[in-house]
């Protein structure tokens, strides 16, 4: 979507002492930066730009400028290069609030003329996804570095399982984690390896099995304590042998995101859920049934019930995944109303785990930061199915557009 607009820079000029037509058009931030130019006739051609930008944005959009768009509405702000971008800070009827990152202008002069084009190409499609309003995440500081953004660790992977922990790990990296170690058995550490460019491979002593074993705590505790959350469970295996490492796993004091296998294996023993009182877990109905020791069709009639009464019995963040994702606290309950049919495919839970990871790793902690994962899962599925539609989608797909989602739920400065 294109809007163009011509304006006569004298037309302006005749105005620039007229109080009532800067008050109407002009932002108090816009003001200051036009009275800071020396001459008349700068702080001319500088609220003639200002003026055709809002012009040109109207005329993209389509809304033109009235009661539903005011001139105030919009913003013309400057990067530290002095390239003018806009901003909309208000809802427009019958619409969701503007993506401005897909508002693109240009300001120029010609002799007596200020020019401007928008391009809001991407408007319409981005705007059609619902955006919860409740859910947003803070903007980043500039003067940072990656040990600002948490140490996560993902724990998973066996013989034929590689891929299950690399989306993971991939998923945490999209999501923001300045560094992502992935601990595997060592036996298809060098799979791992190969796949693996920005997350740091650390492969655990498996004595040749292709899974966990008691051996593979050997060193582990040390490593983890230097981590800001962790998951385990993606592509692990089911090994009895396995459980006597998760439950070691369990006591280190850190938040857990448990997922997959791990799941399948704690079935077995359910007081291993008591060793940490910083857990999330993350079933579809089938693991929550095993949880529950329940017929899963039984558990179809009564999941929002048995989540409940399960998240107070174990006072554990519960994900009970499905077409309406649920996420329990103690005394919360959010329904998810992101995601799509063709997020029913393999991976895209392991892509959860590694969004969910991430964030709590990155200080969104609890119930509010395990709510903002989930969404944003649904909505980066929701972003790809319509790049791709439904059946086509996979998991891989929802890691490439998890970018382009967080974009839409960052902070306005």
């Amino acid at each position: 979507m294109v809007g163009i607009d011509i304006i006569e820079i004298s037309r302006i000029e005749k105005l620039i002492d007229n109080q009532k037509f800067l008050n109407r058009i002009y932002t108090k931030k816009e003001l200051e930066y036009i009275e800071k130019k020396k001459s008349r006739k700068s702080r001319a051609e500088t609220a003639a730009g200002i003026f055709c930008a809002k012009e040109a944005v109207s005329k993209a959009l389509g809304s033109g400028i009235g009661k539903e768009l005011s001139w105030k509405d919009m913003e013309i702000y400057r990067d530290d290069l002095g390239k003018p971008y806009l901003k909309i800070n208000k809802k427009i009827k019958n619409m969701h609030k503007i993506n401005n990152d897909a508002i693109r202008i240009s300001i120029s002069h010609d002799d007596d003329k200020a020019i401007s084009i928008c391009n809001i190409e991407e408007y319409r499609e981005k705007n059609s996804i619902h955006i919860d309003e409740k859910i947003r995440l803070k903007k980043r500081r500039k003067n940072t570095n990656k040990g600002d953004y948490g140490k996560v660790a993902i724990i998973g992977g066996s013989i034929g399982m590689s891929g299950a922990p690399c989306l993971s790990s991939f998923a945490a990296l999209r999501m923001g984690s300045g560094l992502v170690y992935t601990f595997v058995p060592e036996s298809i550490a060098n799979i791992v390896q190969i796949k693996s460019l920005e997350n740091i491979t650390i492969p655990l002593n498996d004595e040749g099995k292709g899974y966990f074993t008691e051996k593979s705590l050997e060193g582990l505790f040390e490593k983890l304590e230097k981590m800001d959350a962790i998951a385990i469970g993606p592509g692990m295996g089911t090994n009895a042998e396995s459980l006597i490492f998760i439950e070691k796993v369990l006591e280190i004091d850190k938040p857990i995101v448990i997922d997959a296998d791990a799941l399948n294996l704690i079935s077995k023993n359910m007081n291993l859920l008591e060793k940490n009182n910083n857990l999330i877990l993350t079933p579809h109905l089938m693991e929550f049934s095993r949880l529950l020791d329940l017929d899963i069709e039984i558990l179809k009639k009564e999941s929002e019930k048995e989540a409940k009464d399960f998240v107070k019995k174990y006072d554990v963040i519960l994900v009970l995944k499905g077409s309406k994702t649920l996420v329990l606290g103690k005394n919360n309950i959010y329904r998810n109303n992101t995601g799509n049919p063709g997020m029913a495919t393999a991976g895209s839970g392991d892509v959860l785990t590694g969004i969910i990871l991430s964030i709590i790793g990155q200080n969104y902690k609890g119930f509010d930061g395990v709510k903002s994962a989930v969404f944003l899962h649904g909505l980066s599925g929701n972003i790809a199915a319509k790049k791709k539609g439904e059946y086509g989608l996979i998991a891989s797909d929802i890691i490439e557009n998890l970018p382009e989602a967080i974009k839409m739920i960052i902070e306005d400065e």
